[in-house]
């Protein structure tokens, strides 16, 4: 059943993410597109994050990805919609901040260990 949900969220932000796509070329629909993404990113990795044995560390740090791509996508959607461009060092800064965030949920400083539970695995929080 949890991953007849998966792949129905899946194909819903695929589908919602293409068609923004394809109707607009603008910067604020190919920001709707990485927020689509994100949210499969993040759906993706928590699904199994809970039924992995071999990579469960890995999948529950790629967790905190989806929703980082998200929050940037929707500030870049939040600024095409005010008419706002970022100038050249704000976009350096926003991306190097992410790759900055990134790199810390990849090392362990998120999450630092896995532990097993009935059912599934609980992170342990750095």
């Amino acid at each position: 059943m949890n991953a007849l949900l998966l792949i129905i969220g899946i194909l819903f932000n695929v589908f919602l993410g293409a068609l923004v796509l394809l109707r607009q070329r603008e910067p604020a629909a190919r920001a709707l597109f990485m927020v689509a993404i994100g949210l499969i990113v993040w759906e993706t990795a928590n699904y199994f994050a809970d039924i992995s044995s071999a990579n469960t560390l890995f999948w529950n740090r790629l967790t905190f990805a989806g929703p980082l791509l998200v929050m940037l996508a929707s500030y870049l959607f939040i600024l095409n919609l005010r008419g706002r461009v970022l100038s050249g060092r704000m976009s350096t800064f926003l991306v190097v901040g992410t790759i900055a965030i990134l790199a810390c949920v990849a090392l362990p400083f998120v999450v630092t260990d896995i532990v097993a539970r009935p059912g599934g695995y609980n992170p342990v929080y750095g």
